[in-house]
């Protein structure tokens, strides 16, 4: 069988997308607290969203499936804030680039909290090594129930039935 370039990334992305969310949403484990500040200056402390849903999405500003799952990430905000779900984003670059994050989500019109991890003390707490986007449901209770490494085909329905299931 033949592959064309287009149809054999579209399939690796596919089963990426599988692998990344095989067995990670199948044992809930407590999500580490960590306390950052948001573009605002407003300082926020995991621990105290017990209660909430979060959808908690790590990325940086050069990643362009980072800046794909960001639209999707507003219409979850949209949808389920009025049942008490949080989107938290979580920039990893360094300080030299919060200007430029606040420019590209001020002028994408995006309202989900964004907070600054420059020092990357939640990058190590959540081990974030994977290929961001690096995005986990978080239940009422603080416990990871789902996370995923990249974006690609499938991952916003896995997402979506993710957070269905602990709302």
């Amino acid at each position: 069988m033949a592959w064309s370039r287009r149809g054999f990334l579209g399939a690796l992305a596919a089963v990426v997308a599988s692998f990344s969310t095989m067995g990670d949403a199948r044992a809930a484990s407590p999500a580490p607290d960590f306390t950052l500040r948001d573009l605002r200056g407003q300082t926020w402390h995991l621990a105290d969203l017990k209660g909430y849903v979060v959808v908690l999405s790590f990325w940086n500003n050069s990643c362009a499936p980072c800046k794909e799952e960001m639209p999707h990430l507003q219409g979850i905000q949209n949808e389920f804030q009025s049942r008490n779900l949080f989107v938290l984003s979580v920039n990893i670059d360094d300080a030299r680039f919060t200007s430029v994050v606040r420019d590209y989500i001020g002028s994408k019109g995006y309202t989900f909290p964004v907070l600054l991890d420059t020092s990357s003390a939640a990058v190590v707490k959540y081990k974030v090594d994977k290929v961001p986007p690096y995005t986990l449901v978080i239940d009422r209770s603080g416990n990871i129930v789902w996370k995923n490494a990249g974006y690609g085909p499938g991952v916003q329905a896995e997402l979506r039935k993710a957070i269905l299931s602990v709302l």
